[in-house]
């Protein structure tokens, strides 16, 4: 029990490290897009690089100088702001890690307080990731519609394009993973309030 005892207060520090780095950049994010909301669309004009989701392309100056800097912007604000929604749900999530390790660190592992914890846990894994998820795909909807790709692909070079959008179900796993985890402690609970009558 003891050695339980000190990895959940180990864990518990690099959670609330983790917590503090993840709050500090989700704000850094937020500034840089605002940042980039209020920088004069002119500062962007003539860039040479156009994303597209995992696609960067560099552009010639004399195509790019005919680019509206407002097109070239949008990129970079929503991807500080899709990065600030993983961050926010990050934080929620580490919060909630450190809130059911304070009972096991203090040798009460089987309780309530820890079962429901790792169940809200599973819930923000589970919502969490759909939320990043739908974010990313709208956010390369946006991307896909401000994009004249007929005069970018322009030139012979490339004959057809594809756009594709990624959702990514991976939280699902550990999500699941997390759900069984809330009822092994909800039995370990029940099993330890039966145990405490029997005494």
């Amino acid at each position: 029990m003891e050695k339980l005892r000190k990895i959940a207060r180990v864990l518990g520090v690099l959670a609330t490290i983790g917590f503090w780095f993840m709050l500090v950049l989700g704000v850094l994010m937020l500034l840089i897009a605002a940042l980039f909301a209020f920088v004069p669309a002119r500062f962007f004009a003539g860039a040479n690089t156009v994303e597209f989701g995992d696609l960067t392309l560099m552009l010639s100056p004399a195509f790019t100088s005919s680019l509206d800097g407002q097109t070239l912007k949008l990129p970079l604000i929503l991807a500080a702001l899709i990065a600030a929604v993983d961050l926010a749900v990050y934080c929620v999530g580490l919060h909630t890690v450190r809130r059911a390790l304070r009972p096991i660190a203090d040798g009460r592992p089987f309780i309530d307080e820890v079962a429901t914890a790792l169940l809200r846990l599973a819930w923000i894994v589970l919502i969490g990731g759909a939320l990043s998820s739908l974010c990313t795909c709208i956010g390369s909807a946006l991307l896909n519609s401000i994009y004249d790709y007929a005069a970018i692909f322009s030139g012979g070079n490339i004959i057809d394009y594809a756009i594709s959008n990624h959702f990514d179900i991976s939280f699902i796993l550990p999500s699941l993973c997390l759900f069984l985890l809330h009822y092994i402690f909800k039995y370990g609970v029940e099993l330890q309030r039966e145990s405490d009558e029997t005494l």
